[in-house]
């Protein structure tokens, strides 16, 4: 009975100490533990001369196991446990019901009294969990040594990402703080630790309307310093960008950072970021990378929480005030220079990078600046910011310069971290992009379709709604071309309505995630040969490429965007309107180019196909005589060849499908009927059935796609 309110293991040193104990009160004062009412039940402990040789009986028995034997000099060493839970749960019901609270907070107190500080820092959760159960019994000041003693096992329980024991320990420490105009004045160190840690752990689980509650009693307060209401303020923030309120989140992040002696402008914001880049330009001006490996680390916390804001500020405007969003970047990095690096630095080197990439336009030092980034978070052992620093590596910076397929598992990797961290939000960014990723690189569908099943609930479980969003706004690309929707131009099936994300996106302020509505149904409208509607929805989102700059998914937005105007040339009616869309899709060639010649391999097959769709649209337009017939079945050939040698299975697909229609415009049908029928193939390889059965439908009666 003693053992079963141990747990599941136990050592029979404690369960000979408690026995003991408990036996030699019994015959020294006759007493026997009880339930505190007049007619509860008795309990009598004698304990039994060999305690090991009980147990062993009961190994005997077959209700416990020996984990570590008795050794021979002595048997304090032994360990055991219960072959089932159902057997320890049978073994606590022999304990009288009245008595069982009394029991456990007993055995706590005694352990609380018997074990030494490394046994009882060993034993901390199983101790507080005994004592817990008899809070009734405690006097004043017993209380309060629990609640640090639940303080404490609250901060280990985090410290191993058990978020949700985190959460009990720390409520039941503010449970047992006295009257709250007591605990304050009282116990204030202890009452602002219990809150500040309990919305920190309610905020990793999820349960932000608790969270709020937690918060403001703390920000409610007006005798309060910033230092000592940071972290609820950061909690707050964090949750309102996780809620997909980021105006509000935004709000806050200014008003925290204008009390920290942080200002940025409401307006002019473009002007203001090109100062901000000619202040950290000259700043940087004659250090090396290398250098910056040797910064010293940040000493000043008031720098430190300016860091950490400003670091939820530039999340928050990168999805709905982009202008501002590389103000806080650029700060943050000055601060690192000028006053030292801290774990926020790893963010602020790799959002630099993103900014060197994406809006210098120089991968080679945003590559580099990446690899600083690294090098920082683990001088820095900012473990909790490795999630959030690998998903701006990952979807900003390496794909420019390696193989895009390189970065899934990464990805992945990184979502794992960011969840054992704590850090769910970020965890779940690193997961839609990850999954994003996987459909951007020909990841067979029906696996990534399992992903979205499998990820999708976690995190809505979570209360993760901008991260949802997201991720349902892929998945239901893939549900259309696996054949999952009515109709897959539309948009509308099982993971979301077209119509909902918009309003999603209008209600939350929130432009990416209308353009990323767009961006998917113009890449399934170029696919199921809706070219009109493709051509409206990228027109529809004019800040599409902007909003995209640096993400991997900007070369396959461009890529779309050309073929779509190649394809309106072919079908134009009259030399202008001809010359208008070819221009266009001239202009997202270039782009490609521009990309490809800084050393990104992801986009050569979609140069070498805008290669192929400008030489077939002289070839069919008359314009490029046999040159040109020539030049695009060469084209064709090449862009297909690289596509799948760099593993783009479904560009191989769309590439065969584009020459087989240019063969049979030109009526050869052996060319025609041969790249068709490898377009079908690997479609059906991909998992796109939907598309599969168009291809058929479209060409029935012309080509067999039986052979």
């Amino acid at each position: 009975r003693i053992a079963s309110c141990l747990g599941t293991s136990f050592r029979a040193s404690i369960v000979e100490l408690i026995s003991n104990d408990m036996g030699s009160a019994h015959a020294k004062n006759g007493t026997n533990l009880t339930s505190g009412n007049k007619e509860g039940s008795a309990l009598v402990f004698r304990a039994p001369a060999d305690i090991v040789a009980c147990l062993d009986d009961c190994v005997k028995e077959g209700f416990l196991e020996t984990i570590v034997p008795p050794s021979a000099d002595s048997s304090d060493d032994a360990q055991y446990r219960f072959v089932h839970d159902q057997v320890s749960d049978a073994a606590f019901q022999l304990i009288p019901k009245d008595c069982q609270d009394d029991l456990q907070f007993h055995i706590g107190r005694i352990l609380l009294k018997m074990l030494g500080r490394d046994e009882l820092d060993t034993m901390n959760f199983v101790v507080v969990d005994l004592l817990n159960c008899g809070v009734e019994l405690a006097d004043d000041d017993m209380r309060i040594s629990l609640a640090g003693r639940n303080l404490d096992a609250g901060r280990k329980a985090s410290d191993v990402s058990a978020f949700g024991a985190a959460e009990t320990y720390l409520a039941t420490g503010i449970s047992l703080l006295p009257s709250s105009a007591d605990r304050w004045t009282k116990h204030y160190d202890l009452t602002l630790e219990l809150y500040s840690a309990v919305a920190e752990a309610q905020y990793c689980n999820g349960h932000f309307d608790q969270m709020k509650r937690s918060v403001y009693t703390v920000l409610e307060r007006k005798d309060m310093t910033m230092n000592d209401k940071f972290r609820c303020y950061y909690a707050l923030v964090s949750s309102l960008k996780s809620t997909n309120k980021l105006p509000e989140a935004i709000k806050v992040c200014r008003e925290v950072l204008a009390s920290l002696g942080v200002k940025f402008p409401k307006m002019g914001l473009k002007a203001a970021t090109v100062a901000e880049l000619l202040k950290t330009k000259k700043l940087l001006r004659g250090r090396s990378i290398d250098s910056l490996h040797d910064l010293p680390n940040m000493e000043d916390e008031s720098k430190r929480m300016a860091m950490a804001m400003m670091d939820v500020l530039a999340d928050c405007a990168f999805f709905v005030c982009p202008d501002l969003y590389p103000l806080p970047i650029l700060r943050m990095l000055r601060y690192s220079i000028k006053y030292g690096v801290c774990s926020y630095a790893t963010y602020a080197f790799a959002s630099y990078a993103v900014v060197q990439t994406s809006i210098l336009g120089d991968p080679k030092a945003g590559y580099e600046f990446g690899r600083l980034a690294l090098a920082i978070m683990e001088r820095t052992r900012a473990r909790d910011l490795e999630a959030k620093t690998l998903l701006c590596i990952h979807s900003f910076i390496d794909h420019w310069l390696c193989n895009q397929h390189l970065s899934m598992q990464p990805l992945l990797n990184a979502h794992r971290i960011g969840m054992v961290t704590g850090k769910v939000e970020e965890a779940g960014f690193c997961l839609n992009q990850h999954c994003s990723l996987g459909l951007n690189s020909g990841r067979r569908l029906d696996l990534a379709d399992a992903d979205f099943r499998r990820y999708v609930p976690q995190m809505e479980d979570h209360n993760h709604d901008l991260v949802v969003v997201f991720m349902r706004m892929s998945w239901q690309l893939v549900q259309c071309l696996i054949g999952k929707a009515d109709d897959p131009t539309s948009m509308d099936g099982e993971a979301i309505r077209y119509e909902t994300a918009l309003r999603e996106g209008r209600d939350r302020g929130n432009l990416c995630i209308n353009n990323a509505a767009k961006m998917y149904r113009m890449w399934a409208a170029y696919y199921f040969g809706d070219y009109d509607l493709a051509w409206r929805m990228y027109a529809e989102c004019p800040t599409l490429e902007k909003r995209l700059q640096g993400i991997f998914s900007l070369c396959r937005v461009i890529f779309f965007k050309g073929l779509t105007a190649f394809a309106m040339a072919r079908r134009a009616n009259g030399a202008v309107a001809r010359r208008k869309w070819s221009r266009r899709a001239a202009a997202a060639a270039k782009q490609v180019i521009g990309f490809m010649k800084k050393g990104n391999i992801n986009c050569v097959h979609m140069a070498q196909m805008f290669d192929a769709e400008r030489a077939a649209l002289r070839a069919t337009s008359g314009r490029g005589g046999d040159s040109a017939a020539a030049k695009a079945k060469k084209s064709y050939e090449t862009a297909i060849a690289t596509a799948g040698r760099y593993g783009f299975l479904q560009d191989k697909a769309l590439c065969s499908e584009r020459a087989g229609e240019y063969f049979l415009e030109r009526g050869d049908e052996y060319w025609a009927s041969h790249h068709l029928r490898m377009a079908h193939g690997m479609y059906l390889e991909w998992g796109a059935q939907a598309k599969a059965n168009q291809l058929r439908r479209v060409h029935a009666g012309r080509i067999d796609f039986s052979s």
